[in-house]
């Protein structure tokens, strides 16, 4: 089953509609109270990544479930190309996209994809996203827990959507990037 989609922007707008959407699915599947409100903060989560990364950007957000496996789903087409990408980067003090931690490697590779999709993905490489067997990009919450140091651990430890889900994963096909959590309750 896939839910309603809903459009929301990085300006707040439709942030509201997708959390009381996760509401409204955890109700028709019949989740438990301490279940529904890990698909909220999951929601919560994704909603408010998407709007401290992307600046002046739109999403859809739905989620689809399949039996126990629910996945939470935020798409969006990138508008920066290469340029624009390469001028934010030079803006910053290091001249480089700095990660360090869970969220914060997070942050990177889903910009990263945003707004790399025309630079040869150079930048996505760097940042540990792989090409797949099926055409697309894509960086995965297993790939990273398996590749962590022991201080990005500690702060994966601590994030509530490392918590909750059992994968998280960005992928890019064509201009589109999207991130899905996965969670099987």
């Amino acid at each position: 089953m896939k839910s309603d989609v809903v459009r929301i922007s990085s300006g707040g707008s439709g942030i509201e509609e997708a959390l009381e959407l996760s509401d409204r699915v955890a109700g028709f599947a019949g989740l438990d109270r301490k279940s529904a409100i890990r698909l909220r903060l999951m929601a919560e989560e994704m909603t408010g990544m998407f709007m401290a990364i992307v600046g002046e950007q739109e999403a859809d957000f739905w989620i689809e479930k399949d039996g126990e496996k629910f996945e939470l789903h935020l798409l969006t087409t990138t508008e920066l190309d290469s340029e624009q990408r390469a001028k934010l980067i030079a803006a910053s003090t290091s001249k480089r996209n700095e990660t360090t931690g869970f969220m914060s490697k997070l942050r990177s590779v889903f910009e990263a994809a945003v707004t790399s999709m025309n630079s040869g993905y150079s930048e996505a490489v760097n940042l540990g996203l792989v090409e797949s067997s099926g055409g697309f990009t894509e960086w995965t919450l297993s790939q990273y827990k398996a590749e962590a140091e022991k201080e990005q651990w500690d702060e994966l430890e601590q994030s509530v959507v490392a918590q909750l889900a059992d994968e998280i994963r960005v992928k890019i096909v064509g201009l589109n990037v999207e991130m899905i959590i996965d969670k099987t309750f």
